[in-house]
């Protein structure tokens, strides 16, 4: 279980990571290539901002799942001791 727990962990780091580091490409890009983007009907962060908000689901899950890992391993380290 710890160690699931440990992997959850770094899914969730490296998910914020990979959100952050498709922000600054997607700004980098957006300002290195202006017109690109103003051909487009939508501004260029429409994209952006659903794969950001795709992101923050499977964190929050990913969170929800520490939590409830984290609980389960505090009630089976309670009644070992018991």
């Amino acid at each position: 279980m710890k160690k699931a727990r440990g992997f959850i962990k770094a899914f969730i780091f490296t998910e914020l990571g990979m959100a952050v580091g498709k922000s600054i490409a997607a700004y980098s890009h957006y300002k290195k290539y202006p017109k690109f983007y103003e051909t487009m009907s939508a501004p260029w962060y429409t994209q952006l901002i659903v794969s950001l908000l795709i992101n923050a689901a499977i964190v929050i899950i990913s969170v929800i799942v520490y939590i409830v890992l984290g609980k389960i391993i505090q009630k089976r380290e309670a009644q070992e001791n018991k």
